[in-house]
Protein backbone atom coordinates (compact mmCIF):
# COMPACT_ATOMS: atom_id res chain seq x y z
CA UNK A 1 0.00 0.00 0.00
CA UNK A 2 3.02 2.26 0.11
CA UNK A 3 4.31 2.12 -3.18
CA UNK A 4 1.33 4.34 -4.73
CA UNK A 5 2.04 7.35 -2.49
CA UNK A 6 5.82 6.87 -3.15
CA UNK A 7 4.85 6.75 -6.98
CA UNK A 8 2.68 9.99 -5.95
CA UNK A 9 5.53 11.74 -4.28
CA UNK A 10 7.87 10.95 -7.17
CA UNK A 11 5.95 12.32 -9.66
CA UNK A 12 5.03 15.73 -8.13
CA UNK A 13 8.56 15.87 -7.51
CA UNK A 14 8.98 15.57 -11.09
CA UNK A 15 6.64 18.28 -11.82
CA UNK A 16 7.87 20.66 -9.58
CA UNK A 17 11.43 20.27 -11.26
CA UNK A 18 10.09 20.43 -14.95
CA UNK A 19 8.38 23.73 -14.11
CA UNK A 20 11.14 25.39 -12.25
CA UNK A 21 13.15 24.25 -15.58
CA UNK A 22 10.30 25.78 -17.96
CA UNK A 23 10.51 28.90 -15.83
CA UNK A 24 14.31 28.92 -16.13
CA UNK A 25 14.25 28.77 -19.64
CA UNK A 26 11.69 31.35 -20.16
CA UNK A 27 13.22 33.72 -18.10
CA UNK A 28 16.63 33.12 -20.28
CA UNK A 29 15.16 33.52 -23.85
CA UNK A 30 13.28 36.94 -21.97
CA UNK A 31 16.77 37.79 -21.42
CA UNK A 32 18.02 36.90 -24.69
CA UNK A 33 15.08 38.56 -26.45
CA UNK A 34 15.70 41.97 -24.15
CA UNK A 35 19.84 41.79 -24.92
CA UNK A 36 18.67 41.50 -28.91
CA UNK A 37 16.67 44.73 -29.04
CA UNK A 38 19.15 46.26 -27.70
CA UNK A 39 21.64 45.61 -29.76
CA UNK A 40 19.34 46.08 -32.59
CA UNK A 41 18.03 49.51 -31.22
CA UNK A 42 22.08 50.24 -30.64
CA UNK A 43 22.64 49.32 -34.29
CA UNK A 44 20.12 51.06 -35.39
CA UNK A 45 21.66 54.19 -33.78
CA UNK A 46 24.63 53.70 -34.54
CA UNK A 47 24.06 53.02 -38.44
CA UNK A 48 24.64 56.37 -40.67
CA UNK A 49 22.32 57.64 -42.66
CA UNK A 50 22.47 56.58 -45.82
CA UNK A 51 22.74 58.59 -49.19
CA UNK A 52 20.18 59.12 -51.13
CA UNK A 53 21.86 56.67 -54.32
CA UNK A 54 21.93 53.86 -51.71
CA UNK A 55 18.12 54.77 -50.81
CA UNK A 56 17.52 54.48 -54.33
CA UNK A 57 19.06 51.35 -54.68
CA UNK A 58 17.04 49.44 -51.88
CA UNK A 59 13.56 51.04 -52.47
CA UNK A 60 13.97 52.34 -56.06
CA UNK A 61 12.65 49.56 -59.04
CA UNK A 62 14.43 49.04 -62.00
CA UNK A 63 14.24 52.52 -63.40
CA UNK A 64 16.15 53.59 -60.02
CA UNK A 65 13.85 56.56 -59.50
CA UNK A 66 11.33 56.28 -56.51
CA UNK A 67 7.35 56.98 -56.97
CA UNK A 68 4.90 57.60 -54.46
CA UNK A 69 4.42 54.45 -53.02
CA UNK A 70 8.15 53.55 -52.85
CA UNK A 71 8.62 56.80 -50.81
CA UNK A 72 5.82 56.07 -48.15
CA UNK A 73 7.48 52.48 -47.92
CA UNK A 74 10.92 54.20 -47.01
CA UNK A 75 8.98 56.42 -44.46
CA UNK A 76 7.83 53.25 -42.66
CA UNK A 77 11.00 51.84 -42.52
CA UNK A 78 12.85 53.05 -40.11
CA UNK A 79 16.08 51.38 -40.03
CA UNK A 80 16.24 51.84 -43.86
CA UNK A 81 16.84 47.69 -43.98
CA UNK A 82 14.85 47.39 -47.19
CA UNK A 83 12.91 44.88 -44.94
CA UNK A 84 9.49 45.64 -42.61
CA UNK A 85 9.65 44.54 -39.09
CA UNK A 86 6.63 44.09 -36.83
CA UNK A 87 6.78 47.14 -35.25
CA UNK A 88 6.99 48.52 -38.57
CA UNK A 89 4.31 46.88 -40.20
CA UNK A 90 1.80 48.04 -36.71
CA UNK A 91 2.49 51.32 -37.64
CA UNK A 92 1.27 51.07 -41.26
CA UNK A 93 -1.20 49.61 -40.20
CA UNK A 94 -1.99 52.22 -37.45
CA UNK A 95 -1.77 55.01 -39.70
CA UNK A 96 -3.90 53.34 -41.79
CA UNK A 97 -6.65 53.78 -39.30
CA UNK A 98 -6.07 56.77 -38.46
CA UNK A 99 -7.20 57.65 -42.07
CA UNK A 100 -9.75 55.71 -41.83
CA UNK A 101 -10.91 57.55 -38.86
CA UNK A 102 -9.73 60.75 -40.39
CA UNK A 103 -12.26 59.64 -43.44
CA UNK A 104 -15.25 58.83 -41.69
CA UNK A 105 -15.21 62.01 -39.54
CA UNK A 106 -15.24 64.05 -42.39
CA UNK A 107 -17.96 61.98 -43.90
CA UNK A 108 -19.90 62.33 -41.11
CA UNK A 109 -18.68 66.50 -41.04
CA UNK A 110 -20.06 66.12 -44.65
CA UNK A 111 -23.16 65.31 -44.42
CA UNK A 112 -23.84 67.29 -41.19
CA UNK A 113 -22.67 70.19 -43.34
CA UNK A 114 -25.28 69.08 -46.34
CA UNK A 115 -28.39 68.49 -43.86
CA UNK A 116 -27.77 71.97 -42.29
CA UNK A 117 -27.36 74.09 -45.46
CA UNK A 118 -31.15 72.29 -46.78
CA UNK A 119 -32.40 72.69 -43.61
CA UNK A 120 -31.43 76.89 -43.55
CA UNK A 121 -32.24 77.27 -47.16
CA UNK A 122 -35.62 75.68 -46.16
CA UNK A 123 -36.27 78.27 -43.30
CA UNK A 124 -35.03 81.14 -45.86
CA UNK A 125 -37.55 80.02 -48.24
CA UNK A 126 -40.41 79.89 -45.88
CA UNK A 127 -39.51 83.02 -44.56
CA UNK A 128 -39.40 84.73 -48.14
CA UNK A 129 -42.80 83.26 -48.90
CA UNK A 130 -44.27 84.43 -46.02
CA UNK A 131 -42.86 87.83 -46.16
CA UNK A 132 -44.38 87.84 -49.85
CA UNK A 133 -47.37 86.90 -48.75
CA UNK A 134 -47.85 89.31 -45.68
CA UNK A 135 -46.82 92.13 -48.31
CA UNK A 136 -49.84 91.29 -50.34
CA UNK A 137 -52.93 93.65 -50.09
CA UNK A 138 -55.21 91.08 -51.16
CA UNK A 139 -55.29 87.10 -51.10
CA UNK A 140 -57.51 84.55 -53.51
CA UNK A 141 -59.06 82.24 -50.43
CA UNK A 142 -60.89 79.51 -52.50
CA UNK A 143 -61.60 80.79 -55.51
CA UNK A 144 -62.87 84.52 -53.47
CA UNK A 145 -60.47 87.34 -53.56
CA UNK A 146 -60.33 88.69 -49.87
CA UNK A 147 -58.25 91.46 -48.26
CA UNK A 148 -55.53 90.86 -45.23
CA UNK A 149 -58.73 90.64 -42.56
CA UNK A 150 -60.41 87.84 -44.70
CA UNK A 151 -63.50 90.00 -45.96
CA UNK A 152 -64.25 89.74 -49.37
CA UNK A 153 -62.90 92.53 -51.96
CA UNK A 154 -65.82 94.12 -54.04
CA UNK A 155 -64.70 95.17 -57.37
CA UNK A 156 -66.11 97.42 -59.24
CA UNK A 157 -66.89 97.81 -63.07
CA UNK A 158 -64.52 99.31 -65.15
CA UNK A 159 -65.49 102.27 -67.06
CA UNK A 160 -63.89 104.59 -69.90
CA UNK A 161 -63.42 108.45 -69.60
CA UNK A 162 -63.82 110.87 -72.24
CA UNK A 163 -64.32 114.59 -72.81
CA UNK A 164 -67.51 115.96 -73.71
CA UNK A 165 -66.07 117.78 -77.54
CA UNK A 166 -64.32 114.20 -77.80
CA UNK A 167 -67.87 112.37 -78.02
CA UNK A 168 -68.56 113.47 -81.99
CA UNK A 169 -65.41 110.95 -82.52
CA UNK A 170 -67.15 108.20 -81.30
CA UNK A 171 -69.14 106.11 -83.12
CA UNK A 172 -73.02 105.84 -81.87
CA UNK A 173 -72.68 101.83 -81.18
CA UNK A 174 -70.01 102.95 -78.18
CA UNK A 175 -72.03 106.10 -77.66
CA UNK A 176 -75.21 103.98 -76.84
CA UNK A 177 -73.18 101.89 -74.34
CA UNK A 178 -72.74 105.28 -71.68
CA UNK A 179 -74.25 104.75 -68.67
CA UNK A 180 -74.06 108.47 -67.93
CA UNK A 181 -72.88 112.00 -69.45
CA UNK A 182 -71.60 114.51 -66.66
CA UNK A 183 -71.72 118.31 -67.66
CA UNK A 184 -72.02 122.08 -66.88
CA UNK A 185 -75.32 123.48 -67.87
CA UNK A 186 -75.71 128.03 -68.12
CA UNK A 187 -78.61 128.31 -66.67
CA UNK A 188 -78.11 132.44 -66.03
CA UNK A 189 -80.89 132.80 -68.56
CA UNK A 190 -83.56 131.40 -66.30
CA UNK A 191 -84.55 134.16 -63.84
CA UNK A 192 -85.71 130.93 -61.11
CA UNK A 193 -81.83 129.69 -61.53
CA UNK A 194 -79.79 132.09 -62.91
CA UNK A 195 -76.65 130.30 -62.14
CA UNK A 196 -74.88 127.20 -63.80
CA UNK A 197 -75.09 123.89 -63.40
CA UNK A 198 -73.58 120.57 -63.07
CA UNK A 199 -75.34 117.76 -64.42
CA UNK A 200 -75.03 113.67 -64.68
CA UNK A 201 -77.94 112.53 -67.04
CA UNK A 202 -77.77 108.62 -68.20
CA UNK A 203 -77.91 108.59 -71.46
CA UNK A 204 -80.58 106.65 -73.49
CA UNK A 205 -79.53 106.88 -77.08
CA UNK A 206 -77.15 108.72 -79.27
CA UNK A 207 -77.41 109.59 -83.29
CA UNK A 208 -75.46 111.68 -85.69
CA UNK A 209 -75.40 112.27 -89.48
CA UNK A 210 -73.60 109.55 -91.88
CA UNK A 211 -71.75 112.04 -93.57
CA UNK A 212 -70.79 114.35 -89.98
CA UNK A 213 -68.14 113.50 -87.72
CA UNK A 214 -68.08 116.70 -85.79
CA UNK A 215 -72.00 116.35 -84.44
CA UNK A 216 -73.38 114.20 -82.70
CA UNK A 217 -76.82 114.46 -80.63
CA UNK A 218 -77.37 112.32 -77.48
CA UNK A 219 -80.92 111.51 -75.89
CA UNK A 220 -81.23 111.36 -72.20
CA UNK A 221 -83.64 108.85 -70.52
CA UNK A 222 -85.28 111.92 -69.09
CA UNK A 223 -86.34 112.75 -73.17
CA UNK A 224 -83.73 115.93 -73.32
CA UNK A 225 -81.39 115.94 -76.34
CA UNK A 226 -78.19 116.74 -76.31
CA UNK A 227 -76.58 118.52 -79.15
CA UNK A 228 -72.59 118.22 -79.22
CA UNK A 229 -70.30 119.75 -82.01
CA UNK A 230 -66.39 119.13 -81.51
CA UNK A 231 -64.99 121.35 -84.27
CA UNK A 232 -66.41 124.70 -82.46
CA UNK A 233 -66.46 122.71 -78.64
CA UNK A 234 -69.87 124.57 -77.94
CA UNK A 235 -72.55 122.37 -77.07
CA UNK A 236 -76.69 122.88 -75.95
CA UNK A 237 -79.26 120.51 -74.28
CA UNK A 238 -83.12 121.09 -75.16
CA UNK A 239 -85.16 120.92 -72.18
CA UNK A 240 -88.68 121.68 -72.75
CA UNK A 241 -88.96 124.80 -75.01
CA UNK A 242 -85.88 125.77 -74.15
CA UNK A 243 -82.33 125.91 -75.14
CA UNK A 244 -79.29 126.07 -72.40
CA UNK A 245 -75.75 126.32 -73.78
CA UNK A 246 -73.30 123.21 -72.15
CA UNK A 247 -69.62 122.81 -71.34
CA UNK A 248 -67.38 120.53 -69.96
CA UNK A 249 -66.01 123.14 -67.75
CA UNK A 250 -67.11 125.54 -65.69
CA UNK A 251 -68.60 128.79 -67.10
CA UNK A 252 -67.74 130.98 -64.31
CA UNK A 253 -64.81 129.86 -62.94
CA UNK A 254 -63.38 128.30 -66.11
CA UNK A 255 -60.03 126.60 -64.64
CA UNK A 256 -59.47 129.61 -62.11
CA UNK A 257 -60.60 126.81 -59.16
CA UNK A 258 -57.80 124.25 -60.32
CA UNK A 259 -54.60 126.96 -60.94
CA UNK A 260 -55.46 128.26 -57.03
CA UNK A 261 -55.82 125.02 -55.61
CA UNK A 262 -53.03 123.15 -56.75
CA UNK A 263 -51.48 121.00 -54.83
CA UNK A 264 -47.90 119.38 -54.12
CA UNK A 265 -50.00 116.36 -52.76
CA UNK A 266 -50.54 114.00 -56.62
CA UNK A 267 -53.82 112.61 -55.29
CA UNK A 268 -55.65 116.21 -56.24
CA UNK A 269 -53.49 116.91 -59.17
CA UNK A 270 -56.49 116.67 -62.38
CA UNK A 271 -55.09 116.76 -66.21
CA UNK A 272 -58.06 118.81 -67.76
CA UNK A 273 -60.82 121.10 -65.86
CA UNK A 274 -63.12 119.07 -68.04
CA UNK A 275 -66.31 118.15 -66.26
CA UNK A 276 -66.12 114.47 -66.83
CA UNK A 277 -62.46 114.75 -64.79
CA UNK A 278 -62.94 115.51 -61.22
CA UNK A 279 -59.90 116.04 -59.12
CA UNK A 280 -58.88 112.78 -57.06
CA UNK A 281 -59.84 113.07 -53.49
CA UNK A 282 -57.24 113.00 -50.91
CA UNK A 283 -56.34 109.06 -49.23
CA UNK A 284 -58.25 108.47 -46.24
CA UNK A 285 -56.05 108.59 -43.41
CA UNK A 286 -56.54 104.76 -42.45
CA UNK A 287 -55.63 104.27 -46.20
CA UNK A 288 -52.17 106.12 -46.05
CA UNK A 289 -51.33 104.37 -42.91
CA UNK A 290 -51.80 101.23 -44.21
CA UNK A 291 -49.77 102.06 -47.61
CA UNK A 292 -47.41 103.11 -45.17
CA UNK A 293 -47.00 100.33 -43.01
CA UNK A 294 -46.93 98.64 -46.32
CA UNK A 295 -44.42 99.91 -47.40
CA UNK A 296 -42.32 99.59 -44.60
CA UNK A 297 -42.87 96.24 -43.67
CA UNK A 298 -41.81 95.25 -47.81
CA UNK A 299 -38.34 97.27 -46.54
CA UNK A 300 -37.82 95.51 -43.65
CA UNK A 301 -38.71 92.27 -45.32
CA UNK A 302 -36.03 92.74 -47.66
CA UNK A 303 -33.40 94.30 -45.12
CA UNK A 304 -34.06 90.59 -43.43
CA UNK A 305 -33.83 88.44 -46.22
CA UNK A 306 -30.57 90.33 -47.23
CA UNK A 307 -29.17 90.08 -43.94
CA UNK A 308 -30.51 85.97 -43.50
CA UNK A 309 -28.64 85.30 -46.89
CA UNK A 310 -25.51 86.85 -45.71
CA UNK A 311 -25.31 84.99 -42.60
CA UNK A 312 -26.05 81.62 -44.69
CA UNK A 313 -22.80 82.59 -46.41
CA UNK A 314 -20.65 83.40 -43.82
CA UNK A 315 -22.21 79.63 -41.52
CA UNK A 316 -21.46 77.82 -44.94
CA UNK A 317 -17.96 79.30 -45.65
CA UNK A 318 -16.80 78.26 -42.44
CA UNK A 319 -18.19 75.09 -42.61
CA UNK A 320 -16.54 74.54 -45.47
CA UNK A 321 -13.53 76.29 -44.42
CA UNK A 322 -13.12 73.46 -41.10
CA UNK A 323 -14.01 70.45 -43.86
CA UNK A 324 -10.67 72.19 -45.97
CA UNK A 325 -8.70 72.36 -42.69
CA UNK A 326 -9.46 68.44 -41.50
CA UNK A 327 -8.52 67.47 -44.64
CA UNK A 328 -5.59 68.57 -45.20
CA UNK A 329 -4.77 69.08 -41.43
CA UNK A 330 -0.88 67.32 -41.44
Amino acid sequence: MAAPAEAEEISAGADGVIDEITAGADGVIDEINAVVDGVTDEIKHLRPSLTQVELNSIYAGADGVMDEVEKIMMKYDADQSGCFSVAEVKAIIQDLENHRKQAKHMLRALLLTIVLALIVLGTLFVMMFLSNEAAKENHTSGGTMVDLEGEAVKVATVESMSGLFDLPLIDTNTLAYMSALTFFIDMRSDAKINSELEATMKVGGAMRAPDDSNQVYVITTSGFRITIDGASTTGSIEMGNTTFPISDKSFVLDRRLQETSTQEDSWMKCDESRASCFPKAPPKGWHKRRLQERESWIRLSCYFNFLLLLVVFLFLFAVVSFILFLYFEP
